[in-house]
């Protein structure tokens, strides 16, 4: 085990990404898993770990819930960082990284909200959608930010959760809840303090 591990990554980890529509937790997750950027898995704890991105939890659900899926994934013997794309529109799975942490208990869990400026939302909604579906509006993207925030609040109690600004691909990070991901800041774009 090298000193980097010692030092951040005593045992393997649940983190649970959640956030609006477009946010960019797909890609968040997936520049975590293919780049593997130090400067934020150590922000992130996480690293010297094996990361492994929980591959059900990319796709829209129609198969078992994840928290009957996910301690098959989790070796007893690795430490590892399980990515897992949350997905709280579905009611059922808001309420899983707690189901989940009381399933693996010998287990670090986390959420990590990752949010955006609105207009970026919006415009990365709109390209997602092109030709299909009504383009999604700014009242439809801060009612979604509104669920989303309200759902993973009432997890706080019982995990720790992280906020990852992902307006820019810079990925800054704050402890939640941060000024880019309230109420007040729908309406305008986040003050970027680095």
């Amino acid at each position: 085990m090298t000193q980097a591990q010692g030092l951040f990554a005593a045992k393997s980890q649940i983190v649970w990404f959640f956030g609006p529509s477009a946010a960019g937790k797909a890609t968040l997750i997936r520049k975590l898993a293919d780049e593997r950027p130090q400067s934020l898995l150590s922000q992130l704890r996480s690293v010297g770990l094996d990361i492994k991105v929980c591959e059900p939890s990319m796709q829209k659900r129609c198969g078992p819930p994840l928290v009957q899926v996910v301690p098959g994934l989790v070796q007893d013997d690795s430490l590892l960082v399980l990515l897992i794309k949350g997905q709280t529109q579905e009611d059922p799975c808001a309420d899983q990284p707690r189901l989940l942490k009381q399933a693996l208990p010998r287990l670090d869990h986390r959420i990590i909200f990752v949010c955006c400026e609105l207009k970026e939302v919006v415009r990365r909604a709109q390209e997602c959608r092109k030709g299909t579906a009504a383009p999604q509006s700014d009242d439809h993207c801060k009612a979604e930010l509104e669920t989303q925030l309200a759902k993973v609040g009432k997890l706080q109690s019982d995990l720790e959760i992280i906020c990852v600004n992902a307006t820019t691909h810079d990925y800054l990070v704050r402890p939640w809840p941060c000024e880019w991901c309230t109420p007040r800041s729908l309406g305008s774009a986040p003050q970027i303090v680095t």
